[in-house]
């Protein structure tokens, strides 16, 4: 037991940080509780049906889109029939460096909807009953003219006299070999929305921002005790808080960063994880050196362990 309350004592540090870490976990589920919850509609061949749906919830769009690879087509396209057959199911987006997805959804005329979401990896255009209403990036049928970025995006949408919406998402996909799908959608009314992204913003500042928050109340106290268990536990705070993509991506970085640079510090901080972990477990294991007078009995002790080691018994 005694050993046991001493390894505690030593370890107290890293215990605080996961007391820590486990409240604003806490946190991040009370909030989570708060929004509506979330039920699921099903696409159907590019086409999803709203008329006689209650849309006051939130919903979450699953489903194959129609696909159009190698090919970027607008609503201009389709109205004038200039556009090939959609790829069949077999086919995967990551295969193509870009291509075309589009959705039409049967609505009641005159109503309005909004969709959020991250764009599609790598590069991104929306355009909702002919209108572009979200751009990210540059999709384009060449990489030179391809320029990656990803963001959050929140799509306005309202249906016309005949209750016809039509979202064409064009995408552009030179960065990385998996791409160019669909991400989780969610749709409901533009006041749920709204309120969907109020909350999740307010998880990631809370979670993150508190994170790094204790990682500068660490940095103080390694510049304060010099001890280097305070910055590996800055290391593990900043980490943390960075992982968190909707804190990262829309919150931190801005608009004009470069995205190969954005992307290759993500996943330097992913691998850097467990390593700052490890790191922090050995240096609150490690016995602190000695100070005042137990220094002086610490050296007097090494004396003598070095003269008997050196030194046969029978000599002294």
């Amino acid at each position: 037991m005694k050993r046991t309350g001493k390894q505690i004592r030593k370890l107290r540090w890293l215990l605080l940080v996961v007391l820590v870490v486990l409240t604003l976990q806490l946190l991040q589920g009370l909030f989570t509780l708060r929004n509506a919850p979330v039920q699921l509609l099903r696409v159907e061949d590019g086409w999803l049906d709203l008329q006689g749906e209650e849309t006051d919830g939130l919903f979450q769009l699953e489903g194959r889109w129609e696909f159009y690879p190698e090919a970027l087509y607008t609503s201009e396209d389709f109205a004038a029939g200039r556009t090939g057959q959609p790829a069949g199911e077999e086919v995967s987006p990551s295969d193509y460096a870009y291509g075309t997805h589009r959705l039409r959804i049967r609505a009641t005329p005159g109503a309005y909807y909004a969709i959020c979401g991250f764009s599609v990896d790598y590069a991104t255009r929306v355009f909702v009953n002919g209108s572009q209403v979200a751009v990210f990036g540059n999709p384009s049928e060449t990489a030179e003219g391809f320029v990656p970025r990803v963001g959050y995006m929140t799509l306005p949408m309202c249906a016309g006299e005949d209750g016809i919406i039509e979202l064409v998402v064009q995408y552009g996909n030179y960065a990385h070999k998996d791409g160019g799908h669909i991400p989780v959608l969610y749709l409901s009314t533009p006041q749920n929305i709204e309120a969907l992204k109020a909350g999740n913003d307010l998880i990631s500042l809370t979670l993150s921002g508190g994170l790094l928050l204790l990682a500068f109340y660490f940095l103080i106290n390694e510049a304060m005790r010099r001890r280097a268990v305070y910055l590996c536990l800055v290391l593990c705070c900043v980490l943390m808080a960075l992982r968190d993509q909707n804190f990262y991506i829309v919150h931190l970085l801005p608009e004009d960063t470069s995205w190969y640079f954005a992307y290759r510090l993500f996943i330097c901080m992913v691998m850097l994880m467990p390593v700052s972990i490890l790191l922090c477990s050995s240096a609150c294991t490690q016995k602190p050196p000695p100070t005042g007078r137990w220094r002086c009995i610490w050296r007097r002790r090494a004396r003598r362990r070095c003269s008997s080691a050196f030194c046969p018994p029978g000599s002294w």
